[in-house]
């Protein structure tokens, strides 16, 4: 019984992975919201079996709340609510794609018979669509990765290909 936490902590893992992929499988068919639903709906009959459980073995009482106690929360999540709702709404931020260069390295990637893409065609598509990357380079040789180095100033990473 002195080590029972340890298979209690294991058994919570693997439902816990068990409960990602049921919430991704459901993610697919439902929105984020109505996937949160579920699991609250599905959660608080287990949370009731665990606390009278809990409650049965150890002789436990659930602790009386102060009378006034209900009215704080209601509050409290009014006065959440509230501030959320006049929240400034966020802005969208609009870059300047250059569409036919995306177009072009879809249509060679499509032509190629691929249907994902690789990594120089992927930051093709980054750089078309105006965002920052940092340099890269493929060498083919220690020389040449040594050239390109001193060519894009030091530190510099490598990524073995």
């Amino acid at each position: 019984m002195d080590h029972l936490w340890i298979w209690l902590t294991v058994f919570a893992s693997l439902m816990q992975a068990v409960r990602i992929a049921g919430q991704k499988q459901l993610n697919a068919h439902v929105s984020t919201m109505g996937t949160t639903y579920v699991r609250s709906a599905l959660g608080l009959p287990v949370m009731l079996v665990y606390l009278i459980a809990v409650m049965s073995s150890t002789g436990a009482k659930v602790p009386a709340s102060p009378p006034d106690f209900l009215l704080y929360a209601a509050l409290g999540a009014m006065a959440r609510q509230r501030t959320w709702s006049e929240r400034p709404l966020g802005q969208y931020v609009k870059f300047d794609v250059d569409m036919a260069r995306v177009r072009e390295v879809f249509a060679k990637v499509r032509a190629s018979g691929r249907v994902e893409l690789g990594e120089i065609e992927a930051r093709e598509v980054i750089e078309a669509y105006g965002m920052r990357l940092p340099k890269s380079r493929l060498a083919r040789s220690p020389d040449e990765a040594a050239q390109i180095a001193s060519e894009f100033g030091f530190p510099v990473v490598m990524k073995i290909s």
